[in-house]
Parts: C-alpha cells; structure tokens; sequence
C-alpha cells in the first residue's frame, strides 16, 4: 500500500469516512474504492498505540467486501489482506469482536482457497471465544457453523446442540434465546449430520 504512512493515525477515526461511489458505479471502479478505503485504516490499525479494533475491524470489512466485488482473480489475496489485518490486531488485542472477524475471514480464505490451515485456524479463534464465553449462544453457533463449512458435520452438531442448551438457559430472557427460525435451522443442521 504505497503512499500510506501512520503520521496523523490518532486522527483518522475524527476524519470523515472515504466516500465510496454509488452501487450502480462500475464494479472494477467499486473495488477499487474498497481497497482504498482500506488502505489508510489498516495502516492506522498497525501503527495506533494503543491499538483501536475499530480501525481493523473496519480495513478488514472493506477487504471482504471488496473480494465479493472484485474480479475472481483477485478474491484470494483481497482475503489473505483481510486476513493479516485481523491477525496482526487480534495479536495486540483481547477484543471478541476481532478474534471472531478472523475466525469468519479465515473461513472464507479456506472455502475459496481449500486451504486446510486456514480451516484449522478459523476452527481455532472460534473454538477461543467459545472457552472466552461457554454460555454465549452466538459463540457456539459461530464455531458450529465453521465447522460445518469445513465439513465436520459431527463436530458441528456438537457446536450447535451446545448453542441449544446455552438457548435454553435464558427461558425468561426471550431476547437472549435463538429466534425460532434460528433454532429451526439449527435444528436442520443437527439432523443433516
């Protein structure tokens, strides 16, 4: 990423976000924007003391989406990008938010590019916030979900039959419970393994 420097990091998240054309601009012309809205939050996310998952959360987005938007050709190293950004902010930082976005970035590097080492990493980072959050419904059906993308269908039912139980222990909380169609779902998923 030429021309990019940290100098004026700490004001980036002050500065108004890059203005990306409308969804009816050229697709090449929409990728391109993507990554140069990337560009200066990524480099703020590695130089920010202390670092800010904000700024890598946001490079790492713009990454993805501009691997769906992109020329095929291009998708695998707009992920492997999006991968580095999330693993460099998810080693200087504790924050979930970071270590599930690169559990689901390394997910998707892995279906695109049947890279085994990225299916165990994704498996790993999810496999963390599960420990980091044994109750969280989310966690369980994150990893679950991974798993079941990487073709482990009977670990991903474990996941997601962890999910139910975690569902279930919030009976009174109707807004901490999976929806019914999220348990539907699940539910598909468990008897499909």
């Amino acid at each position: 990423w030429a021309g990019c420097s940290a100098h004026g990091a700490e004001n980036l998240m002050q500065a108004p976000a890059p203005q990306l054309r409308s969804a009816g601009s050229d697709p090449a012309q929409r990728c391109a924007d993507r990554i140069n809205a990337a560009q200066p939050l990524a480099v703020a996310a590695r130089f920010q003391r202390p670092m800010d998952a904000r700024l890598v959360l946001a490079a790492a987005q713009q990454l993805q989406v501009a691997a769906r938007e992109c020329d095929p050709s291009e998708r695998a190293a707009l992920l492997t990008q999006a991968v580095d950004v999330l693993d460099g902010g998810q080693n200087r930082t504790d924050r979930q938010s970071v270590i599930v976005a690169a559990a689901d970035a390394h997910a998707q590097l892995a279906a695109l590019t049947n890279d085994s080492s990225h299916w165990d990493r994704a498996i790993e980072l999810a496999t963390d916030i599960t420990q980091r959050d044994p109750r969280g419904i989310a966690s369980w059906r994150n990893l679950g979900d991974i798993l079941w993308a990487a073709g482990r269908r009977t670990d991903a039912a474990s996941a997601y039959e962890q999910a139910l139980r975690n569902s279930d222990t919030f009976a009174l909380d109707e807004l901490k419970q999976l929806s019914a169609k999220g348990r539907e779902a699940i539910m598909l998923r468990i008897v499909g393994a």
